[in-house]
């Protein structure tokens, strides 16, 4: 079980139906970095069990819009669309790395 305060909410929209696949880099109570996979459909709400947490996303069409959120203490503190012809998305909540941030990229992002 999670407190409350260690629970990000990542709501994902855009055109309904369109699928996406990434990767989450999650930052646990404990300070401990795990990668979380991620996959789904549109639109849809995933929990990461995380105080703050990166992550990327490929839509699978380039076609269509996506537009990620990241909810923290009920607060969005960032939303971020898709960008026709780019099929990658990246969040980052406020964490560790600064304060949170968006974009979309031609080709998959790298983390440090």
């Amino acid at each position: 079980a999670y407190a409350a305060d260690t629970m990000i909410e990542m709501s994902i929209s855009g055109d309904a139906g369109q699928m996406f696949a990434g990767d989450c880099y999650l930052l646990t109570r404990t300070g401990l970095q795990k990668r979380h996979r991620i996959k789904g459909e549109t639109p849809t709400k995933i929990w990461l069990p995380a105080r703050a947490a990166r992550c990327n996303l490929q839509k699978s069409s380039a076609k269509g819009s996506l537009i990620v959120s990241l909810v923290k203490d009920g607060v969005a503190e960032v939303t971020q669309k898709s960008r026709y012809p780019f099929r990658w998305i990246v969040v980052s909540s406020s964490g560790p790395w600064g304060h949170a941030s968006g974009g979309a990229f031609a080709a998959r992002p790298s983390f440090q």
